[in-house]
């Protein structure tokens, strides 16, 4: 697939409102923090809404119901982050969740384990390094994706 310059913020943004509605239906608290526009990286649109959707998919669906669920995103890189304040991924299983297929037993969902393994693969076509942590600000998980060779440059009009 060929890639082109894409606003990550425009795409992040209108990714996250396919998501409204099942954030809705779980009482969940579904957040954007970040530019509106102007975060510009070379990539494939279709990937990476692919990337975003799994991202949010899996905050919505193991976070807390009642919780909270922000996609952020920063430029110098340009990096973006899903968490949520639910239960998190413990360190020892944190590579493992990246695995097709995986899924940790305590998880419960009706996933079938791909949706990381996905996300990674998707990162790693653009030149960009996944990580899972803790989110900083509650309990729960940080998935932060940084375009580690692609920084984020200005918009131009």
């Amino acid at each position: 697939m060929p890639l082109v310059r894409v606003d990550l913020a425009k795409l992040a943004r209108e990714e996250l409102e396919r998501w409204a509605d099942t954030a809705i239906a779980r009482n969940m608290d579904l957040g954007y923090k970040g530019p509106e526009e102007g975060i510009e990286i070379t990539g494939e649109p279709h990937l990476l809404r692919e990337l975003l959707g799994n991202l949010v998919d899996n905050a919505i669906r193991y976070g807390r119901v009642g919780g909270e669920v922000t996609l952020g995103l920063t430029s110098m890189p340009a990096t973006l982050y899903v968490e949520d304040n639910g239960d998190g991924i413990p360190l020892s299983e944190r590579e493992l969740v990246l695995e097709r297929f995986y899924r940790r037993t305590e998880a419960g969902g009706d996933g079938c384990g791909l949706g990381l393994a996905i996300s990674r693969e998707i990162a790693v076509r653009h030149g960009a390094q996944l990580a899972i942590g803790d989110n900083p600000y509650s309990c729960g998980a940080r998935v932060t994706v940084t375009f580690s060779n692609i920084e984020g440059l200005p918009h131009k009009n």
